[in-house]
């Protein structure tokens, strides 16, 4: 194996280098540290990862029923009662909530189809339909106060 060229320098004292065509961290444990550590320094330092934004973290956050219902009756939040959150959780009963939420769509198999989804559901993703279009907005709740109810289920 052989180390070809030092791509970067990081803060830490290694570095990233192209051993045998490939990305390698090489660190002071590593073999190839005295070589990369000759020419590194002429290296330029590794640029910092962009920051990971609101929408993008929003796009991987889901979570059970169970971690919903968990949420849903905690506070601040007490969209529904233990005993509602117990009964869904258990049996797939929708709560009251989503029941008033579903009673506003207008289209008759667009609300079908939307009750059974939710009746069914086992997980619930930040930016679904269902939560982004239907229920927030039902709720009358910022996106800051749905990211903490998500933040608050995931942590259950």
């Amino acid at each position: 194996m052989t180390l070809t060229s030092v791509t970067w320098r990081r803060q830490d004292g290694s570095f990233v280098g192209i051993v045998d065509g490939r990305p390698h961290h090489i660190t002071e444990s590593s073999p190839y540290y005295t070589a990369a550590a000759s020419v590194g320094h002429l290296a330029p330092f590794e640029p910092e990862p962009e920051p990971v934004g609101i929408e993008q973290q929003r796009s991987v956050w889901s979570m059970s029923d169970v971690q919903f219902a968990i949420a849903a009756s905690s506070a601040p939040f007490n969209f529904m009662t233990d005993e509602e959150a117990q009964e869904w959780a258990g049996a797939g009963v929708i709560p009251a909530i989503g029941l008033a939420a579903l009673a506003t769509i207008p289209d008759t198999e667009a609300r079908r189809e939307a009750t059974i989804r939710f009746r069914g559901a086992r997980t619930f993703a930040r930016l679904d339909p269902f939560i982004t279009d239907l229920l927030q907005p039902f709720l009358s709740v910022s996106d800051e106060m749905m990211d903490a109810f998500f933040q608050l289920g995931m942590s259950k």
